[in-house]
Formats: structure tokens, C-alpha cells, sequence
């Protein structure tokens, strides 16, 4: 990470009410259990979260605690105003398609070395 990175992350996480959580396509256990951690803190914070995922939960995750919640779209809805991405270098590899008029902040929190993004 990017020295100054974790507070500006804490900040955009803390201006945002309407957050969206997602992975990469096709999700594994890494990506699942982000979703779910984060989504658990930000509920704890007041925040209004959604997970979204464009290809379902593999059954083999469907025990995680939270999985339950995990929505399918291959949209990001237009009311969203922040987008964390997880375990995966941006939104292009959730396979999310930005709705007309959506303009939502990203943020990129992935620990593989092709991230090239500042998250």
C-alpha cells in the first residue's frame, strides 16, 4: 500500500452512505470473505451496504456467515456512492456495468502485485 493510502481509504469510507461492495468475477474465498468483513464493519459504522457480485456464490461458500446477502446483478446501481472493490486490481474484473448517469468513487483494496491502482 501506498504510504497516506489508509487514511484517505477511512475517509472516502467514512464521506460515503450508499456503499457497494464486489469482487472479481467467478468469486473465490478470498474475494467472499472480504465482502462479508467489510460489509459486517461498514453495517457496524451506519452505513446503508450492498454486496453485489455479477456470477453467484459457489455453493462450496454458501456457509459463510453473511452469504445470504450477497446480491447478483451484472449492474452497478446509479444511487450508489462508493464502490470498493476486493480482491481484484478494478471494477472491470467485477464485471459490473456502470448504469447511465452513475458516477460513484472507487476504491481498490486487492493484495496481488498487478494492482496498478492507488487502493
Amino acid at each position: 500500500m501506498k504510504t497516506g493510502n489508509l487514511e484517505r481509504v477511512r475517509q472516502v469510507l467514512a464521506d460515503a452512505h450508499r456503499i457497494l461492495l464486489t469482487t472479481h468475477v467467478n468469486p473465490d474465498g478470498d474475494g467472499l470473505s472480504s465482502e462479508l468483513a467489510l460489509a459486517r464493519f461498514l453495517d457496524l459504522s451506519g452505513k446503508e451496504v450492498r454486496i453485489v457480485n455479477r456470477d453467484p456464490v459457489p455453493e462450496i461458500f454458501a456457509f459463510l456467515p453473511g452469504a445470504d446477502r450477497i446480491q447478483r446483478s451484472d449492474r452497478l446501481p446509479a444511487d450508489t456512492d462508493l464502490v470498493v472493490v476486493l480482491d481484484c486490481g478494478g471494477l472491470e474484473r467485477s464485471g459490473l456495468k456502470v448504469e447511465d448517469g452513475a458516477d460513484p468513487k472507487v476504491v481498490v483494496i486487492d493484495h496481488h502485485l498487478t494492482d496498478d491502482h492507488d487502493g
